[in-house]
Formats: C-alpha cells, sequence, structure tokens
C-alpha cells in the first residue's frame, strides 16, 4: 500500500472501519517514523487539528519518539477547543506520561493560557490516583486560578425560569 493523500483522503472520508484502520497501522509501522510522521500530518491537516480522528488515532499507535510526538501535540492543543482538548490530552498521557503532560501545561500558562484552562476541565479524569501527579495538577490549578486563567461560570437566567451556564465571559452581557 502506498500511502499518498489520496489515501488519507479515502480513508478521512470513509465510514470508520477498524479492520482497514488495523492494516493501515501495520502499514505504517513498517515505514520509518519520518514518514509515518508525515502521513499522520497529512490526516490531521485534512481533518483539521480540532478533530483529530484518524490522524490522532494513527499517532497514538504508530508514533514513538518525542521529536515527533511533542510538535504535533503543540499544535493539538493550540487548536484544540474545549471538548476536543480532551484527546489531545489522552494522546499526551499515552505518549509522554501524566507528569509529562503536566509540565507541558506549566510551560503553556504564561504563553497559552487559554490551552491551560481548558486542559484543566479534563485533565483530572484523566490521571491515575497517584499523589505526586495530583499534587502536580493542583499546584497548576492554584497557578492558574491566581493569574484569572480559569473562568468562573457565568449563569445567564432563561425566559423559562431556568438557568444556562456558560464556562466563560464570551456571552457575560446576555447576548446569545
Amino acid at each position: 500500500m502506498e500511502l499518498n493523500a489520496e489515501i488519507v483522503k479515502d480513508f478521512v472520508e470513509s465510514p470508520r472501519d477498524t479492520a482497514r484502520e488495523t492494516v493501515l497501522k501495520r502499514e505504517l509501522r513498517l515505514l520509518p517514523e519520518s514518514e509515518r510522521f508525515v502521513f499522520i500530518q497529512t490526516c490531521l491537516d485534512f481533518t483539521g487539528y480540532r478533530i483529530g480522528g484518524l490522524g490522532l488515532l494513527l499517532a497514538t499507535s504508530c508514533l514513538e519518539s518525542k521529536t515527533y510526538i511533542l510538535p504535533l501535540l503543540e499544535k493539538g492543543l493550540v487548536a484544540a477547543d474545549a471538548s476536543t482538548i480532551k484527546f489531545w490530552l489522552e494522546f499526551a498521557v499515552a505518549k509522554l506520561g501524566e507528569r509529562k503532560t503536566i509540565a507541558i501545561l506549566f510551560d503553556k500558562l504564561d504563553t497559552e493560557p487559554d490551552v491551560v484552562g481548558k486542559a484543566l476541565y479534563w485533565l483530572p479524569s484523566l490521571l491515575k490516583a497517584e499523589s505526586k501527579t495530583l499534587e502536580e495538577l493542583q499546584r497548576l490549578r492554584t497557578l492558574a486560578e491566581a493569574r484569572g486563567v480559569i473562568c468562573k461560570p457565568v449563569i445567564i437566567p432563561e425566559p423559562n425560569n431556568e438557568e444556562r451556564v456558560l464556562f466563560g465571559n464570551f456571552y457575560a452581557n446576555g447576548d446569545t
């Protein structure tokens, strides 16, 4: 199987097929990691880093070197929205470990605080109950709160006497 843009297009536009994906992963693992990385980047470029999908699945399964994992993760964390960042964090924890993932977020606190804010919502559910890791996570949360990175929920009354909770202040003036 020659891995090219047409193969990428075929895979990302077709319904999920685990048997085909398994064959693709097997084929990818036969290639040098640099070629795997290019193919995976092409998948992610095709679908967008917000979605991930096949590209993220392949990255988790087929990439080993931090040389390729870290730049992919960087693009994914920055592009992810509040829900898709969960998948990039799962990738980070699986490939780099819990402590390294938290360290990366510490590094982003000054330069990309929104990434940290979104990540702190999902990260506790992705970590094991190791005390050292949880201590680091709590330290990150405390720093993020002190810097105003974590937005307090905004509650907007609805006409039907219910309330809608927003997790940022984008609609804080009540406009919807």
